[in-house]
């Protein structure tokens, strides 16, 4: 069996509309979106290519499961680059650590955060470094800060692809069970 998957390559997001430092282009013309169109066998099971696009497969067309997300700091109307995100297992009581990684420019990471094959079902929980991120791009204000570590507990009930995205402000933030 084959499939197509079209992903996004590279994303340059336009500067803030109020003229505020921006994550992009001067030039709002300037910025683009374009896609890579790629036909992939299915018994090659998991591709991951640069953070964004994905298929896990295996034969018999049965999913295997992973974990993806991708930050976007809507303060400033960008992805969330560099931003320290840290997974752990929830087990009764105990929290394990599993992995942290750093998003890459365009707000996600360059690998699942909880690849196909040390994918389970349970109870997770990511917890994302705002503070640090808000800091490094000016937006933390006084001290102290508002948001620092933002928490995020879940629980992954089948074999499938699991994406937590993150809407990231000095103020607020949003998640959701994305796709």
């Amino acid at each position: 069996m084959l499939r197509a998957l079209a992903r996004p390559l590279v994303r340059t997001p336009p500067t803030h509309p109020s003229g505020r430092r921006g994550c992009g282009p001067a030039d709002p013309a300037r910025a683009v979106l374009r896609f890579d169109l790629k036909v992939i066998p299915a018994a090659q099971g998991l591709v991951w290519r640069g953070g964004a696009g994905m298929v896990a497969e295996t034969e018999g067309d049965e999913m295997t499961g992973f974990l993806t997300t991708h930050v976007l700091d809507t303060a400033r109307g960008c992805p969330a680059a560099g931003l320290k995100i840290a997974l752990y297992r929830i087990e009764g009581e105990a929290r394990g650590h599993v992995r942290t990684l750093i998003t890459n420019a365009d707000g996600r990471t360059d690998e699942p955060i909880l690849p196909a094959g040390e994918f389970g079902v349970g109870v997770y929980e990511l917890v994302f470094h705002a503070g640090d991120y808000l800091r490094g791009t000016g937006q933390a204000g006084d001290a102290p800060l508002f948001l620092d570590l933002v928490p995020i507990r879940f629980e992954v009930s089948e074999a499938t692809h699991y994406h937590v995205p993150l809407l990231l402000s000095p103020f607020g933030y949003s998640t959701y069970r994305g796709s």
